[in-house]
């Protein structure tokens, strides 16, 4: 009888019972039935009414919260959807240089602020009901220093701006990322359950984006669902400037860039809590599946440099795993070679085509009509427009600058955003913001050592953006997805106190 109860409880079915039975896995299931039930989702009301229903559902099972408004904004971020205040900047007509729509100003308020003053108003309720001290890691205080002393700086250019409401607007945008930075620290939920609460919708969001990304190329086009958002000129897809035919994925976000830029820090996390599994979270199968998911997706957004910094990160992360469970590693591959061979084949096999085809071009990036080109001269338009301006020419305003300036017929380049976040930053906050800006990011990555970085699921995260930010215009102008990275590094500076990883 002994004998059939131990087969028994390696059965699938009681593994599976097992698994749901955790509350970190209640949230995953959640998680992904909310958004399998965004695939029905019509409008705006439906959207809010869905996600009432999911945080309903969260509270239900958490009895908490604070938690469970915390994990619903988590969920909503990939979503740019709701409302927002439009100002009108110069016409198409108007600009010199190749321009495909109008320029404006776009003050989002997106479905995943909804929760942000609830969780403000709980906190302060707390606070004044309770009469508790405020108390911040001590390490979060001069960060909130230097980042609010940029945002005073950002505002000067207001008063010398064509449009001051624009740098106003965009102020209030970054007090808001600032509130985000502090609010892990503000809810004092305990960090184990925060930490494996976040990871689940994380998860969950990683594989809901993935799904998302091959069932676009798969259909050949964006689904045509409500969910999905598009700029004026991808509402049939975004395809390779070299190829036509080849289609990139954007998932829910306005470009590919933007989805690879996502799918790098989240697989980057599944991976590094895969490889350290603590007991409490989800199984290691389901977040190595999830990274593994994560970045084949990257491959369907057509983003080379993505595809060369997954590639440097994932060997970073797996020299420094196996480096330290050397013994384990072989053994493992001992047990497991053929099963090895044959997923690297299949991978190989399925996804080296797509990666030869975007790389068959590679070599005229730097060509006159390069993209590499096309961001050089960015880089310079953005240190050309700062002359005579050490406080910049304003917030979200350096397209606009670029547009009045650069008029020749040898700027092969639209007036878009700098294709780097500390560039852009110097065009709009000049010198003294960027100052600021590399003070403050300098503070948010020095807390910890490249070794100790590797176990380190959000601060990872948070470095990930950073280097995308390298290559993609990732700032302001998208804030769905730089408000991953001040939630990141809000929740590793709040996980990781008086500690080395979280």
């Amino acid at each position: 009888m002994s004998k059939l109860y131990q087969i028994d409880k390696k059965s699938v079915l009681v593994k599976v019972w097992s698994f749901l039975r955790s509350g970190q896995a209640r949230i995953f299931v959640i998680t992904c039935g909310y958004y399998a039930s965004l695939f029905f989702s019509t409008s705006n009301r439906t959207l809010l009414l869905l996600s009432c229903i999911y945080l309903l559902v969260l509270y239900w099972f958490t009895k908490n919260i604070k938690l469970s408004l915390f994990l619903a904004f988590v969920a909503t971020l990939p979503f740019a959807k709701g409302k927002g205040y439009q100002i009108f900047l110069m016409a198409k007509e108007d600009v010199e240089l190749r321009q495909l729509y109008d320029l404006v100003y776009y003050f989002p308020l997106y479905l995943s602020g909804v929760f942000l003053p609830l969780l403000g108003y709980l906190h302060l309720k707390s606070k004044i009901t309770k009469a508790n001290i405020l108390k911040l890691p001590p390490g979060l205080l001069p960060v909130i220093g230097v980042f609010s002393v940029f945002i005073a700086a950002s505002q000067i250019a207001s008063l010398y701006s064509d449009f001051p409401l624009v740098i106003i607007l965009s102020g209030i945008q970054l007090i808001i990322l600032l509130f985000i930075l502090v609010l892990p620290s503000l809810l004092q939920i305990r960090k184990n359950l925060l930490s494996t609460a976040t990871i689940s919708v994380l998860c969950a969001t990683l594989l809901f984006q993935s799904s998302w990304a091959i069932l676009q190329q798969i259909n050949g086009a964006p689904l045509g669902k409500d969910i999905e958002v598009s700029l004026p000129n991808g509402a049939y897809g975004i395809v390779a400037t070299e190829d036509a035919s080849f289609l990139r994925s954007t998932g829910t976000f306005f470009e590919p860039s933007i989805l690879g830029t996502f799918l790098l820090m989240a697989s980057v996390m599944m991976l590094a809590a895969g490889l350290g599994r603590k007991k409490e979270q989800l199984p290691r199968y389901l977040l190595l599946f999830s990274a593994v998911l994560g970045f084949s997706a990257i491959i369907l957004t057509g983003s080379r440099m993505l595809y060369i910094l997954s590639t440097i990160v994932l060997l970073l992360l797996l020299r420094s795993h196996i480096a330290k469970n050397a013994e384990i590693f072989v053994q493992f591959l001992q047990r497991n070679s053929w099963k090895m061979a044959i997923i690297g084949i299949s991978f190989f096999v399925l996804l080296s085509p797509t990666i030869i085809k975007r790389f068959h071009s590679f070599g005229e990036v730097f060509s006159q009509y390069g993209s590499a080109t096309y961001r050089v001269q960015l880089a310079k338009a953005a240190v050309a427009i700062t002359k005579d301006h050490p406080f910049g020419r304003g917030l979200n305003l350096s397209h606009y600058y670029f547009a009045q300036n650069f008029t020749q017929d040898d700027y092969i380049f639209d007036p878009a955003y700098p294709h780097n976040i500390f560039f852009q930053v110097l065009a709009e906050t000049g010198p003294i913001g960027l100052t600021l800006f590399l003070l403050f990011v300098y503070l948010l990555v020095r807390r910890i050592s490249f070794k100790n970085a590797l176990r380190s699921k959000f601060y990872l995260g948070s470095v990930c953006f950073l280097l995308a930010a390298q290559f993609y215009p990732i700032f302001l102008s998208h804030s769905e997805i730089l408000t991953y990275f001040f939630l990141f590094s809000g929740l590793s500076m709040y996980l990781e106190e008086n500690s080395t990883h979280d």
